[in-house]
């Protein structure tokens, strides 16, 4: 019986084509648009910037708060209260 081929990272788009949908999330699209910032070295985070993997996950949990904050922020100013004038 001969083993499955193994699968390599460039094979991973290809691969991609026959995965289900999971929440409708097409992550082929997600791959393929983000995939120049990738090779361009834009990261939002990158954890090799840290010295220990502890840093890291704060550094990444404080970045998770800050954008939600600005989420929330934006939420606020663009959604005035019910009982507001005007």
């Amino acid at each position: 019986m001969a083993s499955e081929p193994e699968v390599g990272p460039a094979d991973d788009v290809a691969a991609g084509e026959y995965d289900p949908q999971v929440d409708e999330i097409d992550f082929e699209e997600i791959y393929q648009s983000t995939q120049a910032d990738y090779e361009a070295g834009r990261y939002a985070f990158n954890s090799a910037d840290y010295a220990t993997h502890e840093e890291a996950m704060a550094a990444m949990g404080a970045l998770i708060d800050s954008i939600a904050e600005e989420v929330r922020r934006r939420n606020a100013a663009s959604n005035p209260p019910l009982d507001a004038e005007g």
